[in-house]
């Protein structure tokens, strides 16, 4: 501390400089250390899947002008479709416990992932604190460490993440993802438009006034052409901009050894630092 009060660093500043020769020698020994344990960490693959949103009724021909003449149709003819309550969005999906898990079963990964053969779950066993592992734990460790979602609204853009040790496993999980993904919203849009058109069916059975009954089986048109157009389409939901690639067994993400190696340099130096400060605490006061 000098006479004014104010904290003095350079004591302690000319102490480090005395014990440069300990701290290479605990950086080296640092980063080392890091750099090596990182060989024990077991290595991740990550394959990426670039999306764009599309909508089936794209490729209604713009003379149709279908959305409109059919909304207006439903009107005349005094009735409520294609309500947003109904509708399901496609990312929502595709994070929802009901998909992955039945992704997760259908393609057996709950062997791959082997949470019950995690130190983790083997301790927490032991000591009474751990279940039998089951298909919620599985959506949890997949949906968490496994698969990762990133939406681009300034390109409209979603970005499908799947890391995993196997880097074949990884690209085939990401490709059958969105597969699924479109064949199951492509499912529920032809259920939805099957409740419509018996609707309709069952409806037009009981109009009496043709000009209803004319707007009532235009709009019964257009559904069951919304229909063909839904069943014709393989990309229902998502367009493969960019698909999953198989790494090569030396591009891993994961671990970072350049980075876990300066992290090991940063914690030795900083703790030969204070080792040195410490050591040298009484004549740094003296001086």
């Amino acid at each position: 501390m000098s006479k004014s009060g104010e904290l003095d660093l350079y004591p302690y500043f000319v102490v480090l400089i005395k014990g440069w020769r300990k701290l290479i020698l605990f950086g080296v020994i640092g980063f080392i250390l890091f750099y090596a344990g990182s060989f024990l960490i077991t290595k991740k693959y990550s394959s990426s899947v670039i999306l764009v949103p599309v909508n089936y009724l794209s490729e209604v021909s713009p003379g149709a002008s279908a959305g409109g003449v059919l909304s207006s149709l439903s009107g005349l003819a005094g009735l409520s479709l294609d309500s947003e309550a109904e509708k399901v969005i496609p990312v929502e999906t595709l994070k929802s416990y009901a998909f992955l898990t039945s992704f997760i079963s259908s393609h057996q990964i709950g062997p791959v992932l082997n949470l019950g053969g995690s130190l983790k779950h083997r301790v927490f066993k032991m000591v009474g604190l751990a279940d039998e592992i089951n298909i919620f734990d599985q959506y949890s460790f997949f949906s968490r460490n496994v698969m990762r979602l990133q939406e681009d609204n300034t390109r409209d853009t979603v970005t499908l993440t799947i890391t995993w040790t196997d880097p074949e496993l990884s690209a085939r999980w990401a490709a059958e993802m969105v597969k699924e993904l479109n064949k199951h919203m492509q499912q529920k849009e032809l259920a939805r438009l099957e409740r419509q058109q018996t609707y309709l069916l069952e409806y037009i059975a009981t109009v009496k006034e043709q000009k209803v009954l004319d707007a009532t089986t235009a709009v019964l048109v257009g559904q069951l052409n919304k229909s063909m157009l839904a069943a014709g389409r393989e990309d229902f939901s998502f367009e493969v901009v960019n698909s999953p690639i198989v790494l090569p067994e030396d591009e891993f993400t994961s671990p970072n050894r350049p980075l876990l190696g300066f992290l090991g340099l940063f914690l030795s130096l900083t703790l030969a630092s204070f080792l040195i400060l410490r050591a040298s605490m009484p004549l740094a006061a003296d001086d």
